[in-house]
């Protein structure tokens, strides 16, 4: 994946991102679905996308919301590298044939 950030910078403190005070609209966007009041949310990736897109730098988000889907990329990636090694293998197969 290529990206133009290079760092991060980690504060002594946590930023006041969730202080109403610094809103700039009355509703905050819903980025999850949720089926029932016990479910849980599934993310709306096109969403989050249009709305990071839209308003860039002034979108506060849960630095737990990154971790996740970070984590989600990683296991999803694996599950890719598995299935292709596996289609590599079935392919040597079948040229043997």
């Amino acid at each position: 994946m290529r990206t133009t950030s290079d760092s991060v910078m980690i504060l002594r403190q946590p930023l006041k991102k969730w202080d109403k005070a610094n809103r700039a609209t009355d509703v905050d966007p819903q980025i999850a679905i949720h089926y029932g009041k016990d479910s849980e949310g599934l993310l709306m990736t096109s969403k989050l996308r249009a709305i990071l897109r839209d308003h860039g730098e002034n979108v506060a988000i849960s630095n737990s919301l990154v971790f996740e889907i970070l984590d989600a990329y990683i296991k999803t990636s694996r599950k890719l590298k598995k299935a292709e090694k596996r289609i590599a293998e079935l392919e040597a197969e079948l040229e043997k044939k």
